[in-house]
């Protein structure tokens, strides 16, 4: 969770030195700039549920492959 807001605050706080850093550079800054810049929060809410969806599926996925090498299961 910490890596997380990281990939959105450090972003946020260099891309107003540089113009190499878009409002959109990672989803966390997406779903902030519908939500506050253009006032958009459906699309806002509709980003962040699709970011939790693919975060749960790929977490389950890592968690029963490390399962499946730390315990010698066949599939």
């Amino acid at each position: 969770m910490i890596a997380t807001l990281q990939v959105f605050g450090e972003p946020m706080a260099l891309a107003p030195l540089t113009n190499a850093i878009s409002s959109t550079w990672t989803p966390l800054m997406k779903v902030h700039r519908d939500a506050f810049t253009i006032n958009d929060p459906y699309a806002a809410a509709a980003t962040s549920v699709l970011i939790a969806a693919v975060t749960l599926v790929l977490s389950f996925g890592f968690l029963r492959l490390v399962q499946h090498r730390a315990f010698g299961q066949e599939r």
